[in-house]
């Protein structure tokens, strides 16, 4: 009787101090979440003031350079300010990485649901990007063979999902290359699909996944942007409870494949 009693003692012991360090867990994970938290609020708000000030910076210079002729700024100075006009836009793109990152992590990413039409869109970014594709004289091929329904889903963030992998493929693919963008349908799981193909250097294997993680997408890419953009798209995608991946050979190019449900609502 008294190895017995000895033992539920023992129990009791274990069972106590379990509960103690459970208790001590649950508190350190919610000191985590309220730095976390903390954080991405910190990273929102202090990104906010930066994009305005940048903005309007580089609006400023802006205006400035389109009056050149009447303040006879040299060649020299020109081109100058157009480094510091080009310095600005990259650092705002930065910036807006790294808002929307901080949006994404804080949960308040919210997707709005209506009716569009997938090529329309996938076009619009196209012309938007018209300057940088003739900049690289590149070629861009629409291949919309199939008819494709409308679909449900965020216009706004179809839009940056789609700019944010086209303009992967317009920075990696050299000059005179060629861009293929196909959108299909499959009635099999009703999903629309837009693949953008690019005649770039291509992704070692062992870097297909590494440059969707937002930690290791830095160093992989140039410094020219924050390598953030394809952890965004696809971290949008997955909110659109789609899905993005890259099928890639190296010295043969990379194609990014976007699949979406066709209804959201779903």
């Amino acid at each position: 009787m008294l190895g017995i009693s000895t033992e539920v003692v023992h129990m009791e012991s274990l069972y106590r101090e379990n509960m103690r360090l459970i208790g001590q867990l649950n508190e350190s994970n919610k000191k985590l979440e309220r730095i976390n938290e903390a954080k991405s609020a910190f990273i929102a708000t202090v990104s906010h003031e930066l994009c305005t000030s940048l903005s309007t910076s580089k609006l400023a210079l802006t205006n400035y350079l389109r009056s050149d002729t009447e303040l006879k700024i040299s060649g020299t100075q020109h081109k100058m300010l157009g480094i510091l006009s080009s310095s600005l836009d990259r650092l705002i793109r930065i910036v807006e990485d790294l808002l929307d990152l901080a949006k994404i992590e804080s949960g308040k990413v919210v997707i709005r649901r209506e009716l569009l039409n997938v090529c329309d869109v996938v076009d619009d970014v196209v012309f938007s990007q018209g300057p940088k594709i003739e900049a690289k004289k590149l070629t861009v091929v629409n291949d919309y063979k199939d008819a494709i329904p409308l679909i449900w889903a965020d216009k706004d963030k179809l839009i940056q999902i789609v700019l944010n992998v086209l303009s992967n493929a317009i920075k990696y693919t050299p000059e005179q290359g060629r861009i293929m963008i196909k959108i299909l349908f499959s009635s099999a799981v009703d999903s629309i699909q837009i693949e953008i193909r690019d005649t770039g250097p291509g992704i070692p294997a062992g870097q297909k996944e590494k440059i969707f993680d937002r930690f290791e997408s830095k160093n992989l890419m140039d410094k020219s942007s924050s390598g953030l953009g394809l952890s965004i798209a696809r971290e949008l995608v997955e909110l659109h409870k789609g899905k993005l991946w890259v099928e890639s050979e190296l010295d043969k190019g990379s194609s990014f494949n976007i699949r979406l449900p066709k209804d959201l609502r779903k």
